[in-house]
């Protein structure tokens, strides 16, 4: 719970450890000799032999004569044995758990301050033992104990409950550490010195406004900053959340003293001066049950009990003196005054017994649900929505003193970890079952304890409880769990019927997708291969349409006695090859005469189209012995042949130039003319450019185009090994 001590070093450690330990057992010794010091006057008042004892060390000389001599002195203001006693149990239960936190963790930074804070109310409070130190003259050793205990108790109870739970400052002062150092030694310094002046002044007013106001108002906003870091429920929520609790009674029993001081109630601030010792043991208890429960070692009934036990003490004490004050202004000063206020802190005594048997499981075990109240807040979270089998988990840990819970479905051969609420070790959500009978299940889930969960005798689930070491849950806390268990049976099911159902809307959604997909597919799939048959249109049997219209007006501008019957069989034979690219587009094959002649010869057929038109083409191969793919063979014949179909329509060149070629990478088609060039420029370049590019592109290919004054050349560039799909996108 709490940081250690830095430690520098090994050597030094130990030695600074040893210092601290001779110095607490000082500090314990000292504690005794206080405590002793009270106890001789009633003893002495008492018994003859005390007395007797007492008068002949009063006779000597030195430290005990004085001490004796103090102590018979005090007879007479010597309280009874009633006082004596309660004053004596604030003392023993302070020093008890600070021995207890002196032992166990000696080395922890708040542990030690609590210790020293503990012990040191022990002897600050007890009344007795003041008496008897005022009565003494020339007693060096006690005055020095006295003075120790009021500075320490002091300045350690401050400073523990500022670091509580974990020895750090809750915020950051300055600019780090030298200014927090700084102030944390000025406020040390100004607390020493209030408690040192507090020896000289009523101790019972000062009691109150120190541990009753100071404390609580530098601990309580600490705590606050710490409540706002950490999310409900985590460990270091809890531990702050425990010291406010424990600090919030003294506060309003100081606020009460304060408004009755300030109103002239004497009475009641005498009241509440005569009380506030009782009041402040919640925050020793409160504070040992926070260390007890998260750091040092398991927390049983009994501390609960002793929550208990502290709490009504404070209360009966408080309400009798009320009562007493009540039934005297009502009925006067009569017999009657004692016999009204029994009966009235009698009445009052159970139900008061049981708010406090409830606040102290809630500070001790977390508890905050009656088990009625957790079987409403379960059907009532039934009925609504959310998710009802955390819903079953959070009531089983607010209700119960379990640390934590879990709710596991039977799926098939396997438990399922539905849902999980408080201390749940992180493990598995799946476990395998071997049958599906309730033993099988109680065999999977060892060793935590479980509760079966059914609906109509069917075994549909199991309650796991996490419950710390050494605590047993009681028989009514064992039964609400059943009970939940019994009432879940139909929440579960519900809660499968839900999951079900959301596995089936993940299909349903999955298959809708695919479709949506599959649909989004062949859509693009069906415009893919209407592009592909619009380019090879465009770039195949419309380039030899255009050809064949070419020679037809070549034809029709001369008589009929100069057309040779040769010309009229080369206008059919490009007829025949244009109806031969329509069917081969039709059947998806390649072009008929790439197939035939291959890349070069094809160009070179297509390249006969332009001498009709007074255009030389002349077509040079050097990619011998080089294997091209089909998919760059086919793509670079189409782009060649718009290339030298755009020459024979624009460029009014008298000779074109056809380069294949190839150079490391890529496979390169150039197509050059010495035309009239681009005048008008990219405007009409650019389109039949770009859908030469798109052409190239799905093969890794690209198309680039360059113009000058004498001619146009455009280049294409195609991967000698072709790119895969994931590169290309």
């Amino acid at each position: 719970m709490s940081s250690s001590l830095p430690a520098p070093g090994g050597g030094r450690r130990r030695t600074l450890d040893t210092a601290y330990l001779v110095l607490a057992s000082l500090y314990v010794a000292g504690l005794v000799l206080w405590l002793l010091l009270g106890l001789l006057p009633p003893l002495a008042a008492s018994s003859s032999a005390t007395m007797e004892v007492l008068s002949r060390l009063a006779r000597g000389t030195g430290s005990v004569a004085t001490i004796a001599h103090g102590a018979l002195m005090a007879i007479p203001e010597a309280a009874g044995w009633g006082i004596v006693s309660v004053e004596y149990a604030f003392s023993i239960l302070n020093l008890g758990l600070g021995l207890v936190l002196l032992c166990r963790r000696p080395r922890d930074v708040v542990p030690r301050l609590l210790s020293l804070g503990f012990m040191g109310t022990a002897a600050t409070f007890n009344a007795p033992s003041h008496v008897v130190f005022h009565l003494l003259v020339n007693a060096p050793l006690v005055t020095a104990v006295h003075f120790t205990f009021h500075i320490v108790s002091g300045v350690a109870y401050v400073w523990a409950v500022i670091l509580f739970p974990d020895g750090r400052l809750p915020v950051t002062v300055g600019r780090g550490g030298r200014d927090t150092g700084l102030l944390a030694l000025v406020t040390t310094i100004a607390i020493a010195v209030v408690c040192y002046r507090s020896s000289f002044v009523a101790h019972p007013p000062f009691f109150v406004a120190f541990f009753g106001v100071l404390i609580p108002v530098a601990g309580i906003p600490a705590q606050l900053v710490r409540l706002r870091r950490f999310e409900p429920g985590m460990p270091q929520w809890q531990q702050s959340r425990l010291l406010v609790i424990a600090l919030v009674p003294a506060l309003a029993a100081a606020s009460v003293w304060l408004l009755a001081r300030a109103a002239g109630w004497t009475w009641v601030a005498s009241v509440v001066e005569a009380n506030f010792p009782t009041v402040f043991a919640l925050v020793p208890i409160i504070l040992a049950v926070g260390i007890l429960r998260f750091r040092l070692w398991d927390v049983d009934r009994l501390v609960s009990r002793g929550i208990v036990f502290a709490g009504l003490a404070a209360l009966v004490g408080i309400a009798y003196g009320a009562a007493l004050l009540v039934a005297k202004w009502l009925v006067g000063d009569t017999s009657l005054v004692g016999a009204v206020a029994l009966t009235a802190v009698a009445v009052a005594a159970y139900p008061v017994r049981r708010l406090g048997s409830r606040l102290a499981n809630r500070a001790v075990f977390g508890e905050r649900l009656s088990p009625p109240e957790a079987l409403r807040v379960l059907a009532h979270q039934l009925t609504s929505s959310g998710d009802p089998a955390r819903d079953l988990v959070d009531v089983v840990v607010a209700a119960t003193r379990c640390s934590g819970a879990a709710l596991w479905l039977l799926d098939g051969t396997e438990l399922v970890r539905a849902a999980a609420a408080g201390a749940i070790d992180e493990g598995p959500t799946r476990l395998p079952l071997v049958g599906d009978s309730e033993d099988a299940v109680r065999a999977a889930l060892a060793p935590a304890p479980c509760e079966p969960v059914r609906h109509d005798g069917r075994l549909v689930a199991a309650l796991t409880l996490a419950v710390p070491p050494g605590i047993r849950l009681p028989r009514v806390e064992q039964s609400l769990v059943r009970d939940l268990a019994a009432h879940a049976g139909l929440l579960v099911t519900n809660a499968r019927l839900t999951r079900d159902l959301a596995r089936q809307l993940v299909v349903v959604r999955t298959v809708a997708d695919d479709l949506t997909m599959s649909r989004a597919q062949v859509v693009a799939a069906q415009d893919t291969e209407r592009r592909r048959l619009e380019r090879d249109l465009h770039d195949g049997a419309q380039q030899e349409l255009v050809a064949a219209l070419l020679r037809i007006g070549t034809l029709t501008s001369r008589s009929t006695e100069e057309i040779s019957s040769q010309e009229i069989g080369d206008l059919r034979r490009l007829l025949g090859r244009t109806r031969t690219s329509i069917a081969e587009l039709a059947h998806g094959s390649p072009p008929e005469p790439l197939v035939r002649r291959g890349l070069a010869g094809a160009l070179s057929e297509s390249a006969t189209t332009l001498a009709a038109a007074g255009i030389a083409v002349s077509v040079d191969d050097r990619t011998a012995g080089i294997d091209l793919p089909s998919e760059a063979r086919t793509a670079l014949y189409y782009c060649g042949v718009e290339a030298l179909q755009n020459i024979a329509k624009h460029s009014r060149a008298r000779q074109a130039v056809v380069l294949l070629g190839a150079d490391e990478h890529d496979i390169v088609l150039s197509v050059a003319d010495d035309g009239v060039g681009i005048r008008s420029g990219a405007a009409r370049a650019e389109p039949g450019l770009e859908h030469l590019g798109e052409r190239l592109a799905p093969i890794g290919g690209t198309a680039r185009l360059a113009t000058t004054q004498t001619g146009v050349t455009v280049e294409f560039r195609v991967p000698r090994v072709p790119s895969p799909p994931e590169a290309l996108s």
